[in-house]
């Protein structure tokens, strides 16, 4: 759930095209994630097991960039955010399809990405 980018880069971006920007770094309780300084970012940690500590972090927010990583929880993890994220209202959820052509996949490409299509096919 938690990206790194280099410092700064996509509140940088966010900001120059829509102007002052709350964003929020919802990350595990066991994260080491930190915002960059002199930001409108904030972290909000939470338990996996807790999903009214989410529904409360995303409430009043429009947007849910998941950016969890590709590994054996990704599937499971996305889809129970995306429940959360639904139930505290979000308008829009992004899920972590960088670089990946899933449209025009091969079929062994489809098979790598089982678990990303999923994830997308479920979103609403």
């Amino acid at each position: 759930m938690c990206y790194s980018p280099p410092p700064n880069l996509l509140y940088r971006h966010l900001s120059a095209k829509y102007g002052k920007l709350e964003i929020r770094v919802i990350a595990r309780s066991s994260s080491s994630y930190e915002a960059p300084p002199s930001t409108n970012v904030s972290v909000v940690r939470f338990d996996l097991d807790n999903k009214g500590e989410l529904v409360q972090a995303l409430k009043g927010h429009d947007v849910v960039l998941l950016t969890i990583g590709v590994g054996p929880s990704f599937e499971k993890t996305s889809l129970e955010t995306i429940d959360v994220a639904i139930e505290a209202g979000i308008k829009r959820i992004i899920s972590s399809e960088f670089g990946n052509d899933r449209i025009n996949a091969s079929p062994a490409q489809r098979e790598l990405f089982s678990r990303k299509v999923a994830v997308l096919d479920y979103l609403p």
